[in-house]
């Protein structure tokens, strides 16, 4: 990792991992430890950013995939935050129950043997990809069976399992179209419980005598914002300076509440459109958004998208 400070001067950093692929230490060019992260198995403990008393370092990458959010407290994970306090993910498997029965757990409780670093299928460390998993016993093939029925033969499905006589006694053809009543039902049970799921997580996270707004778009107190350099959320300490200014005005640009809810008291900087929605990768700006407004727009996300 390459440090760039104020005065240009750049220093160095070796990053060492575990089994994982998770950054564990920091060291420099004298091999001194300038970051360190000995934390239980669920990340529940923040790292040593001045270990060796020579000045902290800003390090924000933590299991495979994930990124630490300062404002937050929470690790953005591609598809989902992951709140290491609980070792759960805060919004709800995109793929809902055909994912399995725990559709917050992170790695099925195993973060000791796998990594999960798009938020969607645990992989195996050292295996190179994602595991297949269904609860149907069909070896991954049907895993997120809704989506199957659109895969040509031989398409991965989202377990990276080819799709196509994957399940015994159903022939894989153009299309999966051929679904007997079973399967039939298991798609509509399973589009209620998603929406259920989706409704449940907007009513959490709404706050007290507000009405739940749309996080897809500018919300009714939009006010100022400023450009967004991409997708990441690597901001710099002039963009979180801007977007607090905006907020501290104007409030939430969704609800328009004035508390941001975060532990650091920043607002949180929003994509707008949000970056599931912006696959091209158009324009972007950054609005100011508070915690609960932040939380809900995963699932509004996974709502607009079905």
């Amino acid at each position: 990792m390459i440090e760039t400070h104020p005065d240009s001067t750049t220093t160095a950093y070796a990053i060492e991992t575990d089994h994982l692929g998770t950054p564990r230490l920091l060291t420099d060019a004298t091999r001194a430890p300038r970051w360190r992260w000995t934390s239980p198995p669920f990340g529940e403990v923040l790292p040593e950013d001045d270990p060796s008393g020579l000045g902290a370092v800003t390090f924000n990458l933590r299991f495979p995939g994930q990124y630490y959010d300062k404002e937050t407290g929470l690790h953005y994970n591609w598809n989902r935050y992951y709140d290491p306090g609980t070792g759960r993910y805060v919004q709800s498997d995109p793929i809902g129950l055909a994912g399995g029965w725990n559709t917050y757990g992170y790695v099925g409780g195993n973060p000791l043997r796998y990594s999960d670093p798009m938020g969607l299928n645990p992989a195996l460390a050292g295996s190179g990809g994602a595991i297949g998993s269904s609860g149907l016993g069909t070896g991954g093939a049907l895993a997120g069976y809704p989506r199957t029925t659109s895969l040509p033969q031989g398409t991965e499905s989202p377990f990276d399992t080819p799709v196509g006589g994957g399940v015994p006694g159903y022939s894989g053809g153009p299309q999966l179209q051929s679904l007997p009543p079973q399967l039939q039902i298991w798609n509509v049970w399973w589009q209620i419980i998603q929406n259920q799921a989706n409704n449940e997580e907007e009513d959490e996270y709404c706050p007290p005598g507000k009405d739940r707004r749309s996080t897809l778009r500018p919300g009714p107190n939009a006010g100022d914002s400023i450009p967004a350099r991409g997708p990441g959320r690597d901001f710099t300490p002039g963009e979180r300076d801007q977007v607090n200014t905006i907020g501290n005005g104007t409030g939430c640009h969704t609800c328009g509440s004035t508390d941001p809810g975060t532990k650091t008291g920043n607002w949180i900087p929003d994509h707008q459109p949000p970056n599931a929605m912006n696959p091209n990768g158009g324009p972007q700006r950054l609005y100011p958004q508070c915690i609960n407004c932040s939380r809900t727009q995963g699932g509004q996300v996974r709502g607009a998208s079905r």
